[in-house]
């Protein structure tokens, strides 16, 4: 209500969660898969809100884009403006003409990265909310849970009556 952390402090954990312990839950709901034959890449998001999932899907992909767009732009920037310092320095015409040519490559790199939306990644398949739940599944749980507790009150039954008998 307050907009203030109200997690009680206990060793190791501080008042407001680090950006390990962020790392940590956050990494239970992410996983990344290549496919080394097709080099494909998937981008998987579970929470149990498939709307989240699917909005933490796209702001990642969204994100990686255009972490990586901003770098190869200044990658880009600082080559060109190496070549074009390298080129003001040199007087043979051989080495000028391969300045221009890597320096036109850098261009192209950059107006790439302006133009293209999907940058790094070509998106196949966008995120969806799913139609149906993937888990849990409850009727296995019960299942589980009423054989485990039937054992144990039979255990319990078998116990009680030796400690029973015996006195």
């Amino acid at each position: 209500e307050n907009r203030e952390w109200v997690r009680e402090v206990s060793f190791p954990l501080a008042k407001m969660p680090s950006v390990q312990e962020a790392f940590l839950v956050f990494n239970n709901h992410f996983s990344v898969d290549q496919d080394k034959s097709t080099n494909y890449i998937t981008i998987e998001v579970t929470h149990k809100s498939p709307r989240v999932a699917k909005r933490w899907n796209a702001k990642i992909i969204k994100s990686i884009d255009n972490e990586m767009r901003s770098y190869d732009l200044e990658k880009a920037k600082r080559a060109i403006k190496f070549l074009n310092e390298q080129r003001k320095q040199t007087y043979l015409v051989s080495l000028e003409e391969s300045f221009s040519r890597l320096a036109e490559e850098q261009t192209k790199t950059m107006m790439l990265a302006n133009i293209a939306e999907e940058y790094v990644f070509n998106v196949i398949e966008p995120a969806y909310i799913p139609e149906f739940k993937s888990g849990p599944n409850r009727a296995i749980i019960c299942f589980i849970g009423g054989v485990i507790g039937l054992l144990m009150g039979i255990l319990i039954a078998i116990v009680r009556y030796f400690f029973s008998v015996k006195q």
